[in-house]
């Protein structure tokens, strides 16, 4: 058990110069005249220990407790009072030291400060360190003038409260009361929390849900995107091989007009001679009777019909090869067109690739808010979901502006494979045309021999 064993006073009440009452094992006594300051080392005593009523200490306040001088004595600042208490089994504090020591200091404003072991402490902590040895410094185990007489007069209920108070009953029952509301208080942060944890929770599910549509989004458009590529490539493959059979196709036009060309210079030749002809039998010829007149006659007929029917052949040959070189200017302007177009949809291809690695990064950033948003369900969660909510909508509008650029581009290649269709067509005609100039070509040869 803990004993007092010295009190040391300083400042306090009668107490001007520091003084030491060193307390024995056993009973100790404090004797004197009246008026010696009897009183006051019990006063101290109940200082010391942390009773906060001042008339219970026989002062109007606490400043009241320091010295107030005298004749050939200053008055002092403070008043400090120190006790000793043995603590050989550890039963005050678990360290290596026999002694505790306990000091409160008060100044003349009024103001206290407690020191445990020379350390500033709380009043609290020093209450805690005292109910290990029972000392209530507003109980019973220091009785002053009067308590006696109180203690007889008491009823049954005071005098059991008293006996509680004594064996430190109340104090458990405090102690039972202050953990009761601390376990309601938990109770109630346990509630809140689990409330704020489902509510965490619902969102984490909404969030998880809306990153695996992000996800599945993400997978059809690369689907869609490595789709379109290869669409793409085909088709640039396509207009490839259609643009070289165009440029073929024109070559061999132009070879043609060559030897229509050719084919007409002769016949303009042919016509040439055929006047010529003409002239010399009209000079040579030498009518000797009616039927040779006649005879030669119709030779000049058939002859003249002939040269109308070539000049005739010939225009419309002309108006041909003119109509060929138009549509082959044509198809050269579409195909420079198209060549365009190709390196549109190249640039769209690339500005695609840009768009995916974009799309990455952010779906990248959103996962790595979800982890971290599940780590962290505290009051900042929300501002969080917020914002990632704000960048899944920007994404969202990212992505519909990104269906209406696809499909806008699907639109221009349908356009471009409905021309290329009457590209073909065209060119068809124009072999037809070919053909036909060709099979005339070789009637006018038979017609010549």
């Amino acid at each position: 058990m803990s004993i007092i064993k010295r009190l040391k006073i300083r400042g306090f009440k009668s107490f001007a110069n520091s003084t030491t009452i060193e307390f024995e094992n056993g009973f100790n006594a404090i004797v004197g005249a009246n008026g010696s300051g009897k009183s006051n080392v019990f006063d101290a005593l109940c200082f010391v220990l942390g009773r906060l009523s001042s008339k219970s200490l026989r002062a109007e306040k606490l400043g009241n407790l320091v010295f107030n001088g005298g004749k050939h004595l200053k008055s002092a600042k403070e008043a400090e009072v120190s006790i000793f208490l043995t603590n050989y089994e550890k039963e005050l504090m678990n360290i290596d030291l026999d002694e505790i020591k306990i000091t409160r200091i008060v100044r003349d404003s009024g103001q206290s400060q407690y020191l445990l072991n020379n350390n500033k402490v709380t009043r609290n902590e020093i209450l805690e360190v005292l109910r290990k040895a029972q000392i209530n410094p507003d109980g019973y185990n220091i009785i002053l003038q009067g308590d006696i007489m109180k203690i007889v007069n008491m009823t049954n209920v005071e005098r059991r409260e008293l006996i509680e108070e004594i064996s430190d009953v109340s104090g458990y029952e405090e102690k039972r009361e202050k953990s009761l509301e601390k376990l309601k208080k938990v109770d109630l942060d346990l509630n809140d929390a689990d409330l704020l944890m489902e509510e965490k929770t619902r969102y984490l599910k909404e969030l998880k849900s809306e990153k695996e549509l992000a996800e599945k989004y993400d997978k059809t458009k690369e689907d869609l995107r490595f789709n379109s590529i290869l669409l793409i490539k085909s088709k640039l493959l396509k207009n490839k091989e259609l643009r070289e059979r165009k440029e073929k196709l024109i070559q061999n036009l132009e070879e043609k007009i060559k030897t229509h060309k050719e084919k007409l210079n002769e016949y303009e030749k042919e016509e040439e001679e055929i006047n010529e002809k003409i002239l010399k039998l009209e000079k040579s010829i030498e009518i000797e009777s009616r039927d040779d007149f006649i005879e030669v006659s119709n030779e000049v007929t058939r002859l003249e019909s002939e040269i109308k029917n070539l000049k005739e052949k010939k225009a419309e040959n002309r108006k041909q090869i003119e109509e060929i070189r138009t549509k082959t200017r044509g198809v050269k302007e579409e195909i420079a067109q198209n060549k365009k177009k190709i390196f549109n949809l190249k640039k769209e291809i690339e500005n695609d690739e840009k768009e995916k690695t974009k799309f990455e990064r952010e779906l990248t950033e959103i996962e790595n808010k979800l982890s971290s948003l599940k780590k962290d369900v505290g009051g900042n969660s929300i501002e969080k979901l917020d914002s990632i909510d704000k960048e899944i909508d920007l994404i969202q509008e990212k992505k519909e502006e990104k269906i209406l650029v696809k499909q806008e581009n699907r639109i221009q290649i349908e356009r471009l494979n409905a021309k290329i269709d009457n590209f073909e067509e065209e060119l068809k005609k124009i072999e037809q045309i070919g053909n036909e100039n060709k099979e005339q070509m070789l009637t006018l040869e038979e017609n010549r021999k």
